[in-house]
């Protein structure tokens, strides 16, 4: 990596480090010693001592949303695996979260494909039918997809959760979900990419155990930048 190349990450990795931003003291530490024919010897103590700084506050436990476990509680939050009937509504939920939702062919694909775990989270829901009959219907609020790479390393391609039941936890339990899963199928390894500004995703897979592994720069369509990380299972 050159110096114009790091120049160009420059400040956003200052950024990253002033607000804490949770990665792992590996990645940061391979970023400064890449800096070290582009920065002043004055520049490059100084970002040693955030590094430093930001490596002890990562390492204690991340604050606990009290909103969100209280919310835990109010929502009878089933997983279970996706079936062809859930397509429709996971693609619903697909197109409502991310610019490029996955097509309808690609959701079947997943769900037959046994290399591909794709779970889905539900909640009851109390509808009125035309007759003024009241049902109970199972409505998808979230979902996780899963693909193998190798025989022992499954990633995770993507995982989203309804705006309306957010901080209710349930990225949380489609994640343990699906470790529990993975884990009895026999792999070892997760792996996933995600991007440097979705901090409460960071948050929760660092409460997991996952790891950075590496810097992604402008990894997103958007621009964004991503890091990929790494979770030992097994």
């Amino acid at each position: 990596m050159n110096c114009h190349s790091m120049n160009s990450n420059h400040n956003l990795f200052h950024i990253m480090i002033k607000i804490n931003m949770p990665l792992d003291i590996n990645i940061k530490l391979s970023y400064l010693s890449n800096w070290k024919n582009c920065y002043s010897e004055s520049e490059k103590r100084r970002y040693s001592r955030l590094l430093a700084q930001n490596n002890q506050n990562s390492q204690s436990i991340l604050p606990i949303d009290q909103n969100q476990n209280q919310n835990e509680c109010l929502l009878d939050i089933k997983i279970r695996c996706a079936n062809e009937l859930d397509i429709i509504s996971i693609k619903k939920l697909d197109k409502s979260t991310f610019k490029l939702a996955y097509a309808k062919e690609k959701l079947k694909e997943s769900i037959e494909n046994p290399n591909h775990i794709l779970l889905v989270a539900l909640v009851n829901e109390l509808i009125t039918t035309e007759n003024e009959m009241n049902v109970i219907n199972e409505q998808v609020i979230g979902y996780i997809l899963a693909e193998a790479q190798s025989e022992n390393i499954s990633m995770i391609t993507s995982i989203a959760v309804s705006e309306n039941y957010r901080r209710y936890g349930v990225g949380k339990k489609l994640m343990i979900s699906l470790i529990d899963t993975l884990k009895s199928i026999g792999y070892k390894t997760i792996l996933l990419q995600v991007s440097v500004y979705n901090t409460k995703a960071n948050s929760m897979y660092l409460n997991f155990g996952f790891t950075t592994l590496n810097w992604l720069p402008n990894y997103y369509s958007c621009g964004e930048h991503g890091l990929q990380m790494k979770l030992d299972i097994n």
